[in-house]
């Protein structure tokens, strides 16, 4: 199981929460999440779709929904997409993703998504993303393995297929250390999270169905103030359970 230091979408102020309600708690359980572990699958998800239709010839690009005539090149190997749902620049060095060596760099992404039982995730990085695949080893269940770097931040994450059916599966652990006292610690669960992404009939909108746990603990000087564990299951609405 791959497990990483998780990558911020945004900065996060973990004293900013605190106003002693349980709903805030949760808002903010759920934007840390959706900066450390939601960006990275949706940013992933991308760059596995975009690297596919650009191996397609001319006449099955034209048929794909996603990305024909939402792609603009700012460069020789820099491209401008935007679907209606994401939009990101993408720099891929002209290897496909999949290359040995290769290196795909997101200079910018900006999406909106659902998980199912949370409702809207903005997911948005202003900062360099580099993003690397890996072969799976024989014995692995992934079919590929990736690393994303923010920096010196990574986050590892596989992909599997099940059921002809893409699915990520991303353990990320990592602290948020603000200048009030606060600090937020945050991890997975053992077996990490899992992510399939789900389309309505008409393939303009999805949403993603998650599985797992996400903790949130908030400390003060070293002591502990509050905590939140998101729990999700498969098709069902996500639950919370918080408390110091």
């Amino acid at each position: 199981m791959l497990m990483a230091v998780g990558l911020s979408a945004c900065e996060l102020h973990t004293g900013e929460y605190i106003n002693d309600t349980e709903r805030e708690l949760q808002l903010y359980t759920l934007d840390v999440f959706s900066g450390y572990v939601m960006m990275p699958v949706m940013m992933a998800d991308m760059a596995v779709d975009f690297n596919a239709y650009m191996a397609l010839s001319e006449e099955e690009k034209a048929e794909d929904y996603r990305f024909y005539g939402n792609i603009r090149k700012a460069g020789e190997n820099t491209y401008i997409i935007e679907d209606g749902i994401t939009s990101c620049t993408i720099e891929t060095g002209g290897k496909s993703l999949m290359d040995e060596n290769a290196k795909w760099v997101f200079l910018s992404f900006s999406s909106v998504t659902k998980v199912i039982g949370t409702g809207d995730l903005r997911c948005t990085s202003t900062e360099p993303v580099v993003l690397e695949s890996f072969p799976a080893a024989e014995e692995d269940d992934a079919d590929c393995l990736f690393s994303m770097m923010l920096g010196d931040i990574p986050v590892g994450m596989e992909l599997m297929s099940v059921d002809s059916v893409p699915v990520w599966n991303i353990g990320v652990q990592g602290v948020i250390d603000d200048t009030d006292g606060y600090v937020a610690e945050y991890v997975t669960g053992t077996d990490g999270m899992t992510f399939r992404r789900r389309y309505n009939e008409r393939l303009s909108e999805y949403e993603y169905d998650c599985s797992g746990e996400f903790l949130l603990s908030i400390f003060r000087d070293g002591e502990p103030v509050d905590m939140c564990k998101a729990v999700f299951k498969s098709g069902l609405k996500g639950e919370f359970l918080t408390g110091n």
